[in-house]
C-alpha cells in the first residue's frame, strides 16, 4: 500500500495542507515527490497534476 506523503512541497517546504483548487496545484514525480509548481519541479519529471488531495488521494489510493 501506497505511504500517504507529508503535504509540503520536497524543494521550498511550502505547506500544500490546504490547497486552493482555483490557483494552486499539487505536482508528483515519478517517485511520488509533491511540488507546489512548476518552478519548484524545475528538471524533474512530471507525472501527474492534481488540482486538490481528494483527487490525488482517489488516483494514488483507490
Amino acid at each position: 500500500m501506497n505511504k500517504v506523503p507529508e503535504k509540503v512541497c520536497m524543494v521550498c517546504d511550502k505547506d500544500l495542507t490546504d490547497v486552493n483548487k482555483l490557483t494552486d496545484r499539487i505536482y508528483t514525480d515519478h517517485d511520488n515527490h509533491i511540488f507546489c509548481s512548476v518552478k519548484c519541479l524545475g528538471e524533474w519529471n512530471t507525472v501527474s497534476e492534481f488540482c486538490s488531495w481528494e483527487e490525488y488521494y482517489q488516483y494514488y489510493f483507490k
